[in-house]
């Protein structure tokens, strides 16, 4: 999603909770969660729940799942996601060589990660 909205600290945090949207954060948890810090979070954290991305229980934040803009952005996910796999299908329909078993032996051979 930081690929078309950019690398805001607001599309981060929107991005980490879509991640894990049943999962409840603390303020801590979304800072570390979304690579930013806690003073860039209070910026903003009041106006995700003044428009309703995010609620506030007790000490805890959760996903509106109620909130349009939070179905609009967890669409825009979705759909973006699905280009991800397609486009990583595409790389696995590629032709590769494929090598017999004395070349997967030749190179195991040279390979010191492997347990003979």
């Amino acid at each position: 999603m930081k690929d078309i909205l950019g690398n805001h600290p607001q599309v981060k945090v929107i991005d980490y909770v879509l991640s894990c949207p049943f999962q409840e954060f603390t303020k801590q948890q979304l800072a570390v969660g979304s690579e930013i810090s806690i003073s860039s979070l209070d910026r903003f954290i009041d106006d995700f729940l003044e428009y309703g991305l995010l609620i506030k229980s007790n000490s805890k934040y959760v996903v509106n799942f109620k909130s349009e803009f939070i179905k609009d952005f967890f669409s825009i996910k979705s759909k973006l996601v699905k280009l991800e796999i397609q486009k990583q299908e595409s790389l696995v329909e590629e032709d590769y060589d494929e090598l017999n078993d004395m070349e997967i032996d030749e190179f195991l051979s040279g390979c010191t990660c492997c347990i003979r």
